[in-house]
């Protein structure tokens, strides 16, 4: 996996940072099956932090979009027809936390949600998390 990272202050309390990635890889089963995959990814966020004298607001928004492809398994080198898969997931985030600076510890509370959207070609699979959290 090969994955650059840009990070950008685009003023006192907010930044911008972003990453891409993409991968190959080899899924290998019992019995000698093995398929190749391939995997790309891209994830943005704009990040807030802000003090007031002793006490820090931070936030966050993201977006991620993941992708899996996997060619038709192979077992002892013979395809499989119709093992191959594609996924992808599509993820937005938002987060927002207080956080305060007690000599040393700074204790925070946080709150997040995350909404999800997932796709398969893959025969038999669902989705066991839903779609928000």
């Amino acid at each position: 996996m090969v994955a650059p990272y840009v990070g950008l202050m685009l003023s006192k309390s907010l930044a911008l940072d972003a990453a891409l990635g993409f991968g190959e890889g080899e899924l290998s089963q019992t019995g000698n099956a093995s398929a190749e995959a391939d995997h790309t990814f891209l994830g943005a966020n704009l990040n807030y932090t802000q003090w007031f004298g002793n006490t820090q607001l931070s936030g966050r928004r993201g977006w991620l979009h993941d992708e899996e492809d996997y060619d038709n398994a192979k077992t002892n080198g013979a395809p499989l027809n119709n093992t191959g898969a594609r996924s992808r997931v599509d993820q937005f985030r938002l987060r927002g936390q207080a956080a305060w600076w007690m000599n040393g510890v700074m204790p925070y509370v946080g709150l997040a949600y995350v909404s999800e959207n997932r796709a398969t070609t893959l025969a038999g699979a669902r989705d066991p998390i839903g779609p928000d959290g």
